[in-house]
């Protein structure tokens, strides 16, 4: 994990510098301001006004987001132009994404919408919540590309981050997904999910259509794009 870590992090070194940014790897006290020392920051690139604080995370780093929240309110004080890049480091392993399997496009997302909601007005909960969570993946993937985020079989949580990171989402919406993501992995185990309410999956289906009627939003240059394949 740490070699492939320190693999990662490079190329992504190598990809700032190569849009004109100066990147220094493992900030320390010289480089950084005293309110964001200690939290974490892999990577520190400068350039063209801003200032990017650039943190990595495996997909086993995902589950407590705290130190990202903090870092996140402390750049939100200090003076100038500064933001967070979020980026997940692949496994060493590869992922665990179907190669086979053909990309959902618009119409199979409003399809399965339409079975989801089938679903629901029959009363069977469990499989409406599994097909709007398999809808919400597709919808997730189809914002990503028309955001211009480069991703291909990239796992759920991957695609959620870079959403976020690249302000095509919320905060908000955020925090729903990836609770929807627990309730779902219990669901599809066969296990009992502590809270599973029609008002969940009504709340999963709103969201998926609104990600479909967005308006790609236009990015900047910098390669988040190219955040590694990761997590599940």
């Amino acid at each position: 994990m740490e070699a492939n870590r320190k693999d990662f992090l490079e190329k992504i070194r190598q990809d700032y510098e190569a849009i004109g940014y100066a990147v220094v790897s493992h900030p320390d006290r010289d480089h950084l301001p005293e309110g964001l020392r200690g939290l974490g920051i892999d990577l520190l690139a400068e350039g063209k006004g801003e200032k990017i604080a650039i943190q990595a995370k495996g997909r086993d780093e995902l589950i407590d987001l705290e130190q990202v929240k903090q870092l996140e309110e402390r750049l939100k004080r200090q003076p100038g132009a500064w933001r967070l890049d979020l980026i997940v480091v692949p496994p060493a392993n590869g992922s665990e994404m179907p190669l086979d399997a053909a990309e959902s496009d618009v119409p199979a997302i409003r399809s399965m919408i339409q079975e989801v909601e089938g679903a629901l007005a029959a009363g069977f909960l469990r499989s409406a919540f599994a097909l709007a969570s398999a809808a919400l993946e597709a919808a997730m993937r189809e914002a990503a590309r028309s955001s211009g985020l480069a991703i291909d079989r990239e796992p759920p949580r991957f695609v959620l981050k870079s959403l976020y990171s690249n302000g095509v989402i919320a905060r908000e919406d955020y925090d729903q997904v990836e609770q929807s993501f627990r309730v779902r992995n219990a669901v599809v185990h066969g296990f009992r999910p502590d809270k599973l309410e029609k008002g969940d999956v009504e709340q999963l289906l709103a969201f998926v259509k609104r990600l479909l009627e967005a308006e790609p939003e236009q990015e900047g240059d910098a390669p988040l794009v190219e955040a590694g394949r990761a997590e599940g």
